[in-house]
């Protein structure tokens, strides 16, 4: 063997002595935090960048003579969620995926019946299981920043989320069946919605809705039959017109309408929503009534000026 073999032996020797050691690590590190687990029943990968899903998680029950109740991944390079994670971890009631580069998701998650909270924060979604309803203790839900097209109709069973935030996805429509639901946010800011469900009338804990930066056209007819929202928020729509019933919303207190640059003016009777106290309506250059100078005198003025039109 030349020096020059020689070398490139001694390197390739290194390289493997390395790996050897890194896995080694590796190994010693899930151990650490498998023992940590044990007290608590909580397991945390956080920020390893491994991608893989161990399977010493599905003996910690048997190893450590408790169930796993809280699994969280996050930022570990997760390309698959297992099948088999859903059949076996049926004790979880916190698991926390976030960050990571999932595609999909298995139909066995929907298997984790004690869930109380899912966090699928910024991965790469593009829709999640049909069956995602039979998860009834949710309470809490994560599903921002992905890439889902749509909502399973299912998703109105989840009756005990207190709050709905599906920002940043791609999202066209929302089933009519959030009517079940009795959660008081619902938040789709940065999606393609092009229209809102008739059922948020029927929200009857509904308080605040924001729809922001998607391409919703106009509201439904009935929009003003709910009797909980105090807060509106549809900025950079296309927006034509807003319907009448709006003015019916007995306890609206913020509305914001910026960025709707086909809107020319607010229904006639928009003075009877006297619980209005802010109002935005920047950046609507088809804006004729209220005037801008009118705008620019607050929300009262901007009511008062609909006064005589009655």
């Amino acid at each position: 063997m030349n020096k020059l073999d020689l070398g490139s032996f001694k390197r390739r020797g290194s390289n493997i002595v390395d790996q050897l050691e890194a896995q080694e690590q590796e190994r010693d590190s899930l151990w650490a935090k498998l023992k940590e687990a044990r007290e608590a029943g909580e397991l945390n990968m956080l920020n390893k960048g491994a991608g893989d899903f161990p399977d010493q998680i599905y003996d910690f029950h048997q190893n450590y003579g408790r169930p796993l109740k809280a699994l969280r991944f996050v930022a570990h390079g997760l390309d698959r969620f297992p099948e088999r994670a859903g059949q076996e971890l049926t004790q979880l009631t916190q698991l926390t995926l976030a960050s990571n580069r999932l595609t999909e998701l298995p139909d066995s998650i929907c298997d984790l019946a004690k869930l109380s909270a899912l966090n699928l924060l910024r991965n790469q979604l593009t829709e999640l299981p049909d069956r995602l309803g039979d998860l009834s203790h949710l309470r809490h839900l994560d599903i921002a920043t992905n890439r889902l097209q749509t909502l399973p109709l299912t998703f109105g069973n989840l009756t005990r989320l207190e709050r709905v935030v599906a920002d940043c996805n791609d999202l066209r429509r929302i089933p009519e069946t959030l009517s079940r639901m009795t959660c008081h946010t619902l938040s789709f800011n940065h999606n393609k919605l092009v229209a809102l469900p008739r059922c948020l009338a029927n929200m009857i804990n509904l308080t605040a809705l924001s729809a922001n930066d998607n391409k919703i056209s106009f509201l439904p007819s009935n929009f003003g039959d709910s009797r909980s929202l105090t807060t509106v928020k549809l900025c950079a729509n296309i927006i034509e017109e807003l319907p009448e019933s709006i003015s019916r919303l007995p306890r609206l207190k913020s509305l914001w309408l910026d960025h709707n640059a086909p809107m020319a003016a607010l229904p006639w009777n928009f003075y009877m929503l006297t619980s209005l106290v802010e109002l935005r309506m920047d950046a609507n250059p088809g804006m004729k009534y209220p005037t801008p100078d009118t705008r620019d005198l607050g929300v009262l003025r901007c009511c008062g000026a609909f006064t005589s039109l009655s």
